[in-house]
């Protein structure tokens, strides 16, 4: 069998570093300028960083495994889509709409299915999220150019 955890953690760790050293410095406009808030590249690079972290334990911790796995499984495949989802629908319809949207998909997709639960989720976590980062740490979200 073959470990995929190992080659996942690898491959992951690789796209951090390029991530880090060369797409976050030539796609963000204004990296390393801090203005009134954050710079452009804070979350952008401390991203980077958490995956290239979790990505390095991901390789070490790996245990060959018995059973059978499939990187196509469509549990992924629906995750995967749902990131590119959001990735396409947050400069459309704003970081707050996309992010109850997605949330709520994310949810049922992993089986949540308690009314209240769904509903509390989805609302409340992009609230605080939006609310910390907009509000207290002045990160400029996308507001959304169909809603404007």
């Amino acid at each position: 069998m073959r470990n995929y955890d190992r080659l996942i953690g690898a491959i992951l760790f690789a796209f951090s570093l390029i991530l880090y050293f060369f797409i976050i410095p030539w796609g963000i406009e204004g990296a390393g300028e801090g203005g009134a808030g954050l710079s452009p590249d804070f979350m952008p690079r401390w991203i980077a960083i958490t995956l290239a972290a979790l990505s390095a334990l991901l390789f070490f911790m790996a245990r060959p495994s018995q059973k059978k796995v499939s990187l196509f499984a469509p549990r992924v495949l629906i995750t995967v889509a749902l990131f590119v989802l959001y990735i396409a629908l947050a400069p459309l319809l704003g970081y707050l709409l996309t992010s109850v949207l997605v949330m709520a998909a994310y949810l049922l997709h992993f089986g949540v299915r308690k009314p209240l639960t769904l509903v509390t989720l989805s609302l409340l976590l992009p609230l605080v999220l939006y609310l910390f980062f907009a509000r207290v740490m002045l990160v400029v979200l996308p507001r959304g150019s169909l809603l404007q």
